[in-house]
């Protein structure tokens, strides 16, 4: 991933779901769901990108709606999947917290398509992954999809500080380790929960009972409110430690969005 172009397209914005800590609280003044039409316009914008540079050119989707959820309903997929086909130089990541994997089934996978499950700790996802799948549901639509060929990886992020850590993590990789999922992973990001400014007012105003706000907050190096740095340090060794002992390779872990830490 390091050196590489990346860009993310948006294909929707606002979720079904409701993350507590979801930078969409703060990013725009309507809840209401929009589902975008003009595909063939975005690939062409993908193509204009793709030409400016000699290598691999990464493409994120769900940055701003969740990439699978309606899936079946919005009938895109086949689309961007042509054009992901037909350029083996561009990659297409397609970020979910959905076990909805009905049209990727009806799809041939390929190298150069990632699809990437955001998972917590199903103690923690309960609480604050509000109306998504469970961790279950998620990694049974991801043993399916490996089954099939798809190339698959994880973000596990946000991280959210509790007393029982290590214990939360620890029952996740089990889990991930029992579903014979972790070689098969193409990579794992690791991140500590952050937010704007703007983003933790609202998540502070909606949710004030949050778990979220067990731990104090500070403006941090690049002007986003996090826990600090030593906490952080710690929870992201704590986690990053437990997935090589699990079995994860150091070339599959990365930090996302962090310093030195």
């Amino acid at each position: 991933l390091s050196g590489e172009p990346h860009y993310y397209f948006i294909h929707a914005y606002n979720c079904i779901y409701e993350c507590q800590y979801c930078y969409l609280q703060g990013h725009f003044n309507t809840p209401d769901l929009v589902l975008f039409l003009n595909h063939e316009d975005i690939i062409l914008e993908m193509k204009e990108a793709m030409n400016k540079h000699d290598n691999h050119v990464w493409f994120h989707a769900g940055e701003f709606s969740d990439s699978l959820a309606l899936s079946h309903l919005t009938g895109e997929l086949p689309i961007y999947f042509d054009f992901f086909y037909q350029n083996p130089k561009a990659y297409l990541e397609l970020r979910t917290k959905s076990a909805n994997i009905k049209e990727l089934k009806k799809l041939d996978p390929s190298e150069n398509i990632i699809v990437s499950f955001s998972l917590s700790p199903e103690s923690i996802a309960r609480r604050i992954d509000l109306k998504t799948p469970g961790l279950k549901a998620r990694l049974d639509s991801m043993k399916e999809l490996r089954v099939m060929g798809y190339e698959l990886a994880i973000h596990l992020d946000p991280i959210i500080y509790t007393d029982t850590l290590e214990e939360d993590y620890r029952s996740l990789f089990t889990e991930l380790k029992q579903k014979d999922l972790i070689s098969s992973l193409r990579y794992a990001s690791l991140g500590v929960v952050r937010f704007t400014k703007d983003v933790h007012r609202e998540v502070e105003r909606n949710y004030p009972d949050s778990m979220i706000h067990t731990q104090p907050m500070i403006n941090s190096f690049d002007n986003k409110v996090r826990y600090n740095h030593a906490l952080r340090h710690w929870m992201l060794n704590k986690v990053k430690n437990l997935a090589l002992e699990f079995g994860f390779t150091e070339s599959q872990l990365y930090l996302c969005m962090e310093d030195d830490a």
